[in-house]
């Protein structure tokens, strides 16, 4: 979709700078974006892993620098 729309988007792209990779950037533009689902995060059984959970927390710590966010509802 970003791409029909002229954007270059680069995949799974590594920041230095706070530690952590993200799913993907638009090149042009200072913008990163993450898109997570639930499935990330549950173990074969469906629950969440603590480690796996606090791990995550801490990345994304890292990387909350971003002025806007948003999530799935906002795709349309």
């Amino acid at each position: 979709m970003l791409q029909s729309m002229g954007l270059v988007v680069e995949p799974q792209v590594d920041l230095p700078a706070v530690g952590a990779r993200v799913d993907f950037r638009l090149r042009d533009y200072r913008v990163v974006v993450e898109f997570d689902g639930r499935a990330k995060y549950a173990t074969a059984e469906g629950v969440a892993d603590v480690q796996v959970l606090w791990d995550e927390k801490r990345r994304e710590d890292r990387i909350r620098v971003a002025r806007v966010r948003g999530g799935a509802d906002h795709l349309g």
